[in-house]
């Protein structure tokens, strides 16, 4: 407003959008209205409606007045007094006058939006910058993943392509010990200038001053601190930080299946380093570590010679198996099991002390065990075939490396042995194990040796079978089926498979296939040796295939 008119009629008020002043209803109506003593409507008894006093007086000053629209912007308004009005040329000019402000308000609106289109664009091409670099980033690590042959390369690979972006100063890799629950530092790159012997990393300190990796362990979550300086006054460990330039830290656990591995703890030189993409692929990466660490723990597992015999108890009154035993009074031996297609597991039990009919009709009425039946009954028990609805312990403990040896439940307890190859941290086993069943306990420990051979053969014989046919081979193994003098048909075992008799002697002939050719595959053919199904040499080889099951 012009300070003319300003003077004129003083501060003006706000105006709403109804036909009640020739201003308002000019920007409705997209048209010039003119003329003092029309700018305000009357009603259809011709008097003026009330309005708002600053309203009512709003150009009682003027003696004429033109209000021309400008758009989207707002309204342009001409005043004249002293009893003079608007000619045509008059209002010509206040047209022309609100046209160059209408225009100038519009440069200055596409102005504006270039401006901020081209800081959105600025800021677009930063983020496709920096996702390229991040995907360059990922490309290293993973590279560097897929060559390394040891968890110690692994980790030290990791260390070393993060502080070779420019972006973070330190990182390091630590595992939580067993019996201290203190962080072990295993592996770090960048400038750490003794700051992993200047800080506390014992476990169970107060959250606020705690160093991240440790908080990262105790909670497995990432732990972010965006400005270290923030924090001086709670904790040791900021003071280390600072006096390094750390100036901001993140933390993520290595965890795989439940199972943590140890922490990954990055930092960098500036204050808020890690945005939410970068916090996203960081974690990310930490799930990709985990994993990696628990393949090559898995290799290195049928590699070594020296395994650890760990003896658990389980006091756990809800497990399955022990509630069973419990309502039963019968005691259960694993003998084995198979992971099924549609997510449960078939699970073999040897039954003492109930009859297999009272066993499978009491695991009927539990939410855990989908089905239940007998296979092979003997006097006092048998064998028995629980179909259980989550993932069995076997199946948790072998994506870890380790042979799940016997599992005994009985109605006033559960044990397990399980064997860990030496490559293996017993640590992250006792966390299966806890994490499977509540109010687990290890009660004994004993190393041995094991024919590494052997292990391999077994280890690529059963990847080579497909679960039906892992399940055929334990179902037909169990019921006797291999047995010289055994009291079951192929039909009685493909009723208990839910599959016809021809597609069970099918399933028999490729397993015996591929055990076969996981004997002889690197020795040479006898000489005089013929596919002749009926020759002698061809029955001893069928002959080979039948061992003995042990009695019960």
């Amino acid at each position: 407003m012009s300070d003319e008119l300003e003077a004129m009629l003083g501060t003006l008020p706000s105006l709403r959008l109804d036909r009640n002043s020739a201003v308002s209803r000019a920007f409705v109506e997209d048209e010039t209205l003119t003329g003092g003593t029309h700018s305000v409507g009357t009603d259809s008894a011709g008097t003026r409606p009330a309005e708002a006093s600053g309203r009512r007086a709003l150009f009682s000053t003027c003696s004429d007045f033109v209000a021309v629209p400008l758009g989207d912007h707002g309204v342009f308004v001409a005043a004249a007094t002293d009893g003079e009005t608007f000619d045509e040329v008059g209002e010509e000019v206040t047209e022309l006058l609100a046209a160059t402000t209408e225009a100038a308000f519009d440069r200055v609106e596409r102005e504006t939006e270039l401006r901020e289109r081209d800081r959105t664009l600025q800021h677009q091409n930063r983020r496709l910058s920096q996702l390229n670099r991040v995907n360059e980033f990922i490309r290293e690590i993973d590279q560097a993943l897929v060559g390394a042959e040891s968890r110690e390369k692994i980790e030290t690979a990791v260390c070393e392509r993060l502080t070779a972006d420019d972006r973070f100063a330190f990182a390091w890799i630590g595992e939580t010990t067993a019996l201290s629950r203190t962080l072990r530092p295993r592996a770090w790159d960048g400038d750490e200038r003794g700051y992993l012997d200047a800080v506390p990393l014992e476990s169970g300190l107060d959250a606020e001053t705690a160093e991240p990796s440790v908080r990262a362990a105790d909670d497995r979550e990432a732990a972010l601190v965006s400005n270290v300086a923030d924090h001086l006054r709670t904790g040791r460990w900021c003071k280390e930080a600072v006096s390094r330039d750390f100036q901001s830290v993140l933390s993520i656990p290595l965890a795989y299946d439940d199972v943590l591995f140890g922490t990954l703890s990055v930092y960098a030189d500036r204050p808020d380093a890690f945005d939410g993409m970068v916090r996203s692929v960081l974690r990310e990466l930490g799930d990709t570590v985990a994993a990696a660490i628990n393949a090559v723990q898995r290799k290195e597992a049928l590699q070594s010679d020296t395994v650890a015999e760990l003896e658990y108890r389980v006091s756990d009154a809800n497990a399955d198996l022990r509630r069973l035993a419990a309502e039963t009074g019968a005691s259960f031996d694993v003998e084995g099991d198979v992971a099924r297609d549609d997510g449960t597991t078939l699970v073999f039990a040897a039954v003492e002390g109930a009859d297999l009919d009272g066993v499978v009709a009491a695991a009927g009425e539990f939410v855990g065990i989908a089905d239940a039946e007998p296979i092979r009954e003997t006097d006092g028990g048998g064998l028995v075939g629980l179909r259980v609805r989550e993932e069995f312990v076997t199946t948790v403990l072998a994506d870890h490396g380790a042979v799940l040896r016997g599992l005994r439940a009985t109605p006033e307890s559960l044990s397990l042995t399980v064997d860990v190859p030496g490559s293996v941290a017993t640590r992250s086993i006792d966390e299966v194990v806890s994490n499977t069943y509540d109010d687990a306990e290890l009660v004994a420990q004993r190393e041995r040796t094991r024919a590494i051979d052997a292990a391999r053969r077994s280890e690529r014989f059963r990847e080579n079978l497909t679960e039906r046919q892992l399940e055929v081979a334990q179902m037909a193994y169990h019921t006797g089926f291999f047995d010289a003098d055994r009291d079951v048909t192929g039909r009685d075992v493909a009723s208990m498979l839910d599959i016809s008799h021809t597609a069970f002697y099918d399933h028999v002939r490729r397993i015996q296939r591929k055990l076969f050719a996981s004997l002889f595959e690197s020795r040479p053919r006898p000489a005089g040796l013929n596919s002749n199904p009926r020759s002698p040499a061809s029955r001893f080889t069928i002959q080979l295939l039948i061992p003995c099951r042990r009695s019960s």
